[in-house]
């Protein structure tokens, strides 16, 4: 349906030997648009997977096949969501407008809801670069609101400020300065200077090779100094 000889322009399809439909424009093994005998469908590729297949033909900088959304208003929002079997919305992938002709990228869940807004905002992405989880106005390449839980190494090469308390079950080891409201620490190494605005709490030994200087009282079961 729709050939035309003199340009092998080619239209809608029925491949006989692969029991697809096609619609191609150009030569009839381009494959723009397919369906298969169980309704899946393929953008390039006549053997989608179960749902939509887009196949990008080996070289994406030519051919570009991605999938797009294209929004007719930048104050709204547009993405990607899942319900369940139910009808509920259960995750949204979408942007949120950031002014300017920007946006961010929000990944909103939890609790299955009627109603796509009513799911939280988890985790946002700025066009800026920064990174929240728990927030969608991070100030740094990541803000976390929140507890962060780790059972490796936390590296950090910059300084290393808290708002609040720090608590390490095991050794903690900075070669910069650290700042903090309080600390609570078994053991902890540095070359740079310990700074607490509160107080410090150490399980064990407390070695410096410089001096110690105290604004306020020194107390413990041995506080006792030794140069």
């Amino acid at each position: 349906l729709g050939y035309q000889a003199s340009t092998q322009k080619l239209g809608l399809i029925y491949d006989d030997s692969e029991d697809v439909v096609t619609f191609s424009y150009g030569a009839a093994t381009n494959n723009h648009f397919v369906i298969d005998a169980t309704g899946s469908i393929g953008l390039g590729t006549k053997a989608p997977a179960v749902g939509l297949t887009i196949y990008d033909g080996g070289d994406l900088v030519a051919n570009r096949q991605n999938l797009t959304l294209q929004t007719s208003q930048n104050t709204a929002s547009q993405g990607i969501a899942f319900r369940n079997s139910g009808g509920a919305y259960t995750w949204n992938i979408y942007r949120a407008d950031a002014g300017s002709n920007n946006a961010s990228l929000r990944i909103a869940g939890g609790t299955y809801n009627d109603t796509i807004e009513d799911l939280t905002d988890y985790v946002t992405y700025l066009h800026t670069g920064e990174v929240g989880i728990g927030i969608t106005a991070p100030t740094h390449k990541l803000t976390v609101v929140g507890t962060v839980s780790g059972s490796s190494t936390l590296e950090a090469v910059g300084a290393t400020i808290l708002g609040s308390t720090l608590s390490v079950s095991g050794a903690t080891t900075l070669a910069g300065s650290t700042s903090a409201q309080a600390l609570t620490a078994t053991t902890y190494s540095g070359s740079g200077t310990l700074h607490t605005v509160g107080a410090a709490t150490f399980g064990a030994t407390l070695a410096t090779t410089g001096s110690i200087t105290a604004t306020g009282a020194v107390s413990g079961a041995a506080a006792t100094f030794t140069t």
